[in-house]
């Protein structure tokens, strides 16, 4: 089908309010900032739920590789690749989560278990999973009813979902035909993407004083 020429003022208007609510422009400037910066993403890929054989999709899985050299000689070694499974959540409601101290050594043996890193390293603590000492355990927010339909329990099981599905592919970044491989490690990461840090605060899951309630600021690399 072909664009129509003859849109009424009044219908542009209604198509911007459903552009507007729809949470998808948020979507696709998350996707436009991840294909600036190098990666290569995939819009929307389905997947099948295992738990409840359905198909689904999850909003973004983005990849890009990371050039590494040999220790000794400092010559070209590989490449770790990097891929991310995206949701993206439009936020205008207000959510609540509430923190604790994370387990240490699952944490540790997390990072051992999906990536090269060793606990004997000095570099394996500046990992993302180990960089923090609170995790967020649980969360509400102020209109959901029933977490199933919580719109970060729905984001957290897309990702992962999404996650267990495709890590055993093969990469998306496309290699020509005449050169070979240099992938050495994939890591993988599921990443829940806001439009705004606004509505989001934080709690400790050890106190009901409400002197420890507080804002969530973005965190800026």
């Amino acid at each position: 089908t072909y664009p129509r020429r003859d849109i009424m003022p009044t219908d542009i208007e209604e198509v911007k309010d459903i552009i507007a609510k729809s949470g998808n422009s948020f979507h696709c400037k998350v996707l436009k900032h991840l294909k600036a910066q190098g990666w290569t993403v995939l819009v929307s890929p389905y997947y099948n739920d295992n738990a409840s054989g359905k198909p689904r999709e999850i909003d973004l899985i983005a990849e890009k590789a990371f050039g590494i050299k040999s220790r000794f000689l400092g010559d070209f070694y590989g490449n770790v690749n990097v891929r991310l499974f995206v949701e993206c959540k439009y936020i205008s409601q207000k959510t609540v989560f509430w923190f604790h101290d994370k387990d240490e050594e699952k944490s540790i043996a997390l990072v051992e278990m999906t990536s090269p890193c060793r606990r004997d390293n000095i570099h394996t603590k500046q990992h993302h999973y180990l960089s923090n000492g609170r995790v967020a355990k649980l969360f509400a927010d102020e209109k959901t009813k029933g977490a199933d339909n919580e719109i970060f329990y729905k984001a957290l099981n897309q990702s992962l979902n999404g996650l267990i599905y495709y890590r055993t592919k093969k990469s998306i970044i496309p290699i020509p035909a005449n050169r070979r491989d240099y992938t050495k490690y994939v890591l993988y990461y599921p990443i829940i993407a806001c439009n705004s840090f606004d509505y989001l605060y934080s709690v400790n899951i050890d106190t009901d004083d409400d002197l420890f309630l507080k804002k969530i600021w973005r965190r800026r690399h």
